[in-house]
Order: structure tokens, then sequence, then C-alpha cells
């Protein structure tokens, strides 16, 4: 996987945020992505991934978000670090926070970790202490890779974070958004009465992310799916 502009880490992104963080995928790519807001449906990773990089974009803070697909690759101990992905990571390491969507076995979790204080919080909707065991595993390389062995340590306890229970539909990737944008609204400190109202319920949490993801800048119709 060879690094891309905008996203140090991201092959795929566009140095434009949020319009035109579509400028690199393929129609096919994106069709797919859209089609995973369909009820049932688990999520795929652009999907994650540019919905928070959205979500981020529009709060301001200096937070980077982590494409799912480089995790993983960063996640081989073979993975080898080459020039320009060291160029990324040197960009990733300016930033105070690093947020990190991980999808393993169908269920995705979120992971933030927090440079000024060497902690790493931990999203979980179905709250299964195994899981997080095999998840923190796959973030251990990667933030070794970045901060080096202190972080690795940080991974290893990471906190757990209050998060809403899904039922047992595959609505995890939704509260990996849900979780984020509420981390985010709680960072920025909304003053009382003022915060964003988001919805929780399954069916309208999709529609309400669904229509956010079609104002990203699709290269086609959502009527191509019929």
């Amino acid at each position: 996987m060879v690094d891309g502009p905008g996203n140090g880490l991201d092959a795929r992104s566009s140095e434009d945020c949020p319009g035109c963080l579509w400028a690199q995928d393929c129609p096919v790519a994106q069709l797919a992505s859209l089609a995973s807001f369909d009820p049932d449906t688990l999520l795929d990773d652009s999907a994650v991934f540019r919905s928070l990089q959205c979500i981020v974009a529009h709060k301001g803070l200096p937070i980077e978000v982590v494409d799912p697909s480089v995790l993983q690759l960063y996640s081989h101990p073979g993975a080898g670090i080459g020039p320009r992905r060291q160029e990324g990571l040197e960009d990733l390491r300016k930033r105070k926070f690093i947020m990190m969507p991980v999808c393993l076995k169908r269920h995705w979790v979120l992971f933030v970790y927090s440079r000024p204080k060497q902690r790493l919080y931990y999203f979980d909707s179905l709250k299964m202490p195994g899981f997080k065991k095999m998840a923190t595993n796959r973030v251990n390389r990667f933030l070794d890779c970045v901060y080096g062995h202190n972080a690795q340590r940080a991974a290893e306890s990471a906190k757990w974070m209050k998060s809403p229970l899904q039922g047992e539909k595959p609505d995890c990737g939704l509260h990996v958004l849900l979780n984020a944008e509420k981390l985010l609204l709680l960072a920025k400190r909304a003053a009382a009465g003022q915060e964003h109202i988001l919805p929780e319920e399954p069916i309208e949490l999709r529609r309400y992310y669904r229509r956010r993801f079609e104002n990203l800048g699709l290269d086609v119709s959502p009527e191509d799916l019929h």
C-alpha cells in the first residue's frame, strides 16, 4: 500500500476534507460503502473511515483518524516501513490524539490514543473482555511503530469507556461513529442547551450517518444501487 496525500497513512484520501474525501475512490467502492449503511449490514472500512474523518474535520481538533486497512497492515510483524510510510508516521507523531477504528470477526470497536497522557481509551458496544485483548493486540504494533514501547504499554492497559450497548444486529460500526461524535462534542465542551442531539435508535442512526456520508461528495447517485 502506498501512502497518499492528506492523511499521511491513507492511500485513498484527498487533501480536501470533507467535500472531496472521495476524490480517489472508484465508483464501485463508493457504492459498496454506501450500501453498507443499509439495515442489517455491517459498515465497511471506507464507510467507517470516511465518516470518522468527516466528524473530526467538522470539530477542528488535533486528531488523526487511522485507516483500518493501514492499521491492519502495521499489525503484522513482517510489515516493512519504507521512507514514505515513515514520513506518514512522523506526521502522525505531531498529533495529540489518534483515533483508530478496528474491525475483527465482524465487530467494530474504537480506540483513541492520547499522546499527552500516554493513555489508550477503548469503546466497545458489546463489552466483551476477551475481544478487548484481541483488538488491543492489533493496535500494539501500530502504536509501537508510531510512539515506541511506552505507547505499547499504554495499550495493554486500555481504559474501558462508556458506550451504548447494541442489540443483536450488526450495528457496531454505527456505535463507533456515535461514540466518536459524543467524545468530540464533549472535548469541545458544548454549552448547555446547545449540544447537537444525535439519534441513538439504530434505524434512525443509519439514516443520519448515511445522509452525512452521501454529503461527502459521491461521484455516483444512490439510485445506482437499484
